[in-house]
């Protein structure tokens, strides 16, 4: 069998941190009960947390050698010029708050970190009462002021603060100022980068070192677009944080933007989903279960056929196939 038909189900490079816990194992079966599991990166080939190939003829091996097997192609057109796999998708579980942070364009991240940028959207799975994020400024700021307020504890005052409901989605352009609140689980899609710049961090001390986060400020601060911050808070807020449910078996754009473009369906029963030679894709089960396979329902490969669960996630290799989605599920379809 043609490579480029199977469907690779991938399992996740597991990161515990400080802001973590135990929602990720008790809603999708990550890590265990003892652990801090903050973040799960599903499909992902940095090389910070490289997720891998569950069963399968490439079983084992990480998503970049697969890549490697298939070629190039199996990226598709619209990856044609780049350099390294250019997406990362994890889950993010934050039973404390994060820290307010920001993150940089491709230009400024290959130029001082030898990384991409980071633009990135979040998919809210699970929001406790009066969870919330912060996203932008409230109004406009000279850097300075922004320097001061880290310095004195009060950045959080300069902030957009937003109440947050499980099915809002947020897109986070490089540049804005952000920082996810307790009680939220989320997909996040992104660039494949790792370069956060933290500007504050509640003066939290890590109970692993027995220290403060590093801050990076001066970064923070060089990057920050506080246009763009203030303009992206009231357009986010005014539009009720672009809220997405859709109707049974039919895709509903989420974002589409210059390096991303996600679409959520609620399928019901059967759902076929279109490949061509333009992009990847991948498919993230928010919520369901059945089986996910290659082919119509008519006629499937039986070879390819595979059961999946809630939060499970699969890599499809571009090239022209049908892909076919049985069952009862809430599924985030993530390509180039």
């Amino acid at each position: 069998m043609d490579d480029s038909l199977y469907i690779y189900k991938l399992t996740p490079f597991l990161l515990e941190k400080l802001w973590g816990g135990t929602k990720l194992q008790t809603m999708y079966g990550k890590g265990d009960s003892r652990s801090c599991i903050a973040e799960s990166w599903e499909l992902s080939a940095h090389d910070a947390g490289p997720s891998k190939v569950c069963g399968g003829k490439y079983d084992g091996l990480s998503l970049k050698e697969l890549i490697d097997a298939l070629g190039r192609d199996a990226m598709g057109e619209a990856a044609a010029d780049v350099v390294k796999f250019p997406l990362l998708i994890k889950f993010i579980n934050a039973e404390k708050p994060l820290s307010i942070q920001i993150h940089p364009n491709d230009e400024y991240a290959m130029k001082h970190e030898n990384d991409y940028g980071k633009n990135e959207m979040w998919y809210v799975i699970d929001a406790a009462p009066d969870s919330y994020l912060y996203y932008g400024l409230n109004r406009p700021v000279t850097k300075e002021e922004l320097r001061e307020s880290i310095e004195n504890g009060r950045l959080p005052e300069l902030l957009c603060k937003m109440s947050v409901k499980k099915g809002d989605v947020f897109f986070v352009r490089a540049g804005t100022i952000h920082a996810i609140g307790e009680g939220l689980v989320l997909c996040e899609i992104q660039e494949s980068s790792n370069v956060t710049y933290r500007m504050f961090d509640y003066n939290r001390v890590d109970a692993k070192t027995g220290k403060t986060r590093e801050l990076h400020v001066d970064k923070a601060i060089d990057v920050t677009d506080i246009e763009l911050n203030v303009r992206a808070a009231k357009e986010t807020a005014s539009e009720n944080k672009c809220s997405h449910f859709c109707r049974p078996n039919t895709e509903k754009t989420m974002v589409d933007c210059e390096f991303f473009k996600t679409d959520l369906v609620n399928v019901d029963d059967h759902f076929e989903v279109a490949i061509d030679g333009k992009s990847f894709k991948a498919l993230v089960f928010i919520s369901g279960e059945g089986n996910v396979y290659t082919g119509t329902k008519e006629a499937p490969l039986e070879e390819t056929v595979q059961s999946y669960k809630a939060g499970d996630v699969f890599f499809v290799p571009a090239g022209d196939k049908t892909v076919s989605i049985d069952g009862n599920c809430e599924c985030i379809i993530v390509e180039l």
